[in-house]
C-alpha cells in the first residue's frame, strides 16, 4: 500500500524533458540485465514505479526495467536512481566541427 502524503525530487539540474534541453542528449543509458533483479529488488522497483521518467519503463515480458531509447532524454539521472547500479549511464561525445 502507498503512503499518503507529499512527495517531493529535488533536481540538481534542470530536467531532460524541460523544452530548454531538447536535443541535447548527455548519455547513452542501459539496463544491465544481469543486475536488474527485478521484482526481487529491495527498492521495490523505485526505478519505475516512484522516480517515473517516460523513458524508463517496466517490462512485463521479461520482469525488469529498460529504456525507451525513443522516449530517452539522456539525462543520466536513473542511474543515480537504480540502488543495484543496474543503470549504465555513458557519456555521449559531441563533436565539434
Amino acid at each position: 500500500m502507498e503512503k499518503k502524503g507529499v512527495k517531493v525530487l529535488i533536481l540538481r539540474q534542470i530536467c531532460a524533458l524541460s523544452p530548454e534541453k531538447k536535443g541535447k542528449k548527455r548519455f547513452n543509458t542501459s539496463v544491465d540485465a544481469s543486475r536488474c533483479v527485478g521484482e526481487d529488488c529491495s527498492c521495490n522497483k523505485l526505478c519505475t514505479r516512484i522516480f517515473r521518467c517516460p523513458g524508463l519503463i517496466w517490462d512485463t515480458g521479461r520482469e525488469k526495467s529498460r529504456i525507451d531509447e525513443i522516449i530517452c532524454a539522456g539525462c543520466g539521472v536513473c542511474a543515480d536512481v537504480c540502488t543495484h547500479g543496474a543503470i549504465i549511464r555513458e557519456e555521449v561525445n559531441v563533436r565539434t566541427e
